[in-house]
């Protein structure tokens, strides 16, 4: 069963919701603090690599080349502001938190694949999906269950 071209760039295309993510919360710090130098550098760097991979890869690759560019793209931009912010604002940077999210993404995105392909209802999947992906932030200790136990008792 080949998936059409659409579906593969498609699931490409949400890993970049991640470093969008990121770009898009360091971005208004840099903003909101008046950084708009780097800002501006770092979105030439964005283009440069971007036109540059598309150049490269689009005539081999077709549209699924262009989801591949994105992801890059954002991938190096949000790590350089990571980087920078870090230095820039003398902030601690969780790297096993965002290391546990870039984990939690790409599970995500297979636990789709994998669950869509049973032949249910689509309530049946996603009901699924959700469940598992809500087992996943667990175990990968993005949520916490105690923290949410004490939450709801000093709510009462």
């Amino acid at each position: 069963d080949i998936q059409p071209t659409s579906v593969i760039t498609f699931q490409i295309l949400i890993v970049a919701f991640l470093p969008i993510s990121a770009i898009q919360i360091f971005g208004t710090l840099h903003t909101a603090s008046g950084n708009l130098r780097f800002l501006n550098i770092i979105s030439f760097i964005g283009i440069v690599i971007s036109v540059g991979l598309n150049l490269t890869l689009i005539h081999r690759f077709g549209a699924i080349a262009t989801a591949i560019t994105c992801v890059v793209t954002h991938c190096v931009i949000s790590f350089v502001q990571i980087i920078y912010t870090k230095k820039y604002f003398h902030l601690k940077i969780d790297w096993k938190a965002i290391a546990a999210l870039v984990v939690y993404g790409i599970l995500l995105v297979l636990l789709v694949d994998f669950v869509f392909q049973f032949k249910s209802t689509f309530f049946v999947k996603f009901s699924l999906f959700a469940v598992v992906a809500l087992l996943l932030s667990v175990l990968l200790k993005l949520i916490n269950i105690k923290d949410i136990r004490q939450f709801i008792k000093a709510r009462e």
